[in-house]
């Protein structure tokens, strides 16, 4: 009997901790990849399939770009995952973020409605820049993202 118990124990135990190991990715918010404070961008530019490349210095549109870009959830994709996401992804906007001719903070909109945000600081590195990609994201915030970008002129 105590046979059983053991073997019931440690079977226990393997599902335990093989069921916490399945998501060991690193989830993080997304405003801890945007490595400055709102005040110090002064500018976004915004890369469209459809409409090319655009530029913004309008404060409330910054605002409000920097504040819907803030907020999501974020989960780390290894390089063999943003290997197959981006194979055959579509990309419909990236988002830079710019403080002082710097890059601050960089997104990209595929559209498949993914929203991939990139590590600012490994980018810098000149290793392997860490992407992320969201982990729960609304429609809404998703909408809101696209109208933004769609304002600037």
């Amino acid at each position: 009997m105590k046979f059983r118990q053991s073997i019931l124990l440690i079977v226990t135990i393997i599902i335990v901790f093989s069921g916490c190991d399945k998501n060991n990715a690193q989830t993080i918010m997304s405003e801890n990849l945007i490595t400055t404070k709102l005040e110090d961008i002064d500018m976004a530019q915004i890369d469209n399939q459809k409409q090319g490349s655009k530029q913004t210095v309008d404060r409330e549109i910054l605002s409000n770009l920097y504040e819907s870009l803030n907020g999501i959830e974020m989960q780390e994709l290894t390089a063999e995952q943003e290997n197959v996401l981006m194979k055959n992804a579509e990309i419909m906007y990236f988002i830079l973020l710019m403080s002082n001719k710097d890059i601050v903070g960089s997104a990209m909109i595929l559209k498949t409605g993914d929203i991939i945000m990139y590590d600012i600081e490994t980018m810098k590195s000149g290793k392997r820049t860490q992407a992320y990609i969201h982990y729960d994201l609304n429609n809404e915030m998703l909408e809101k993202i696209i109208k933004l970008t769609d304002l600037i002129k």
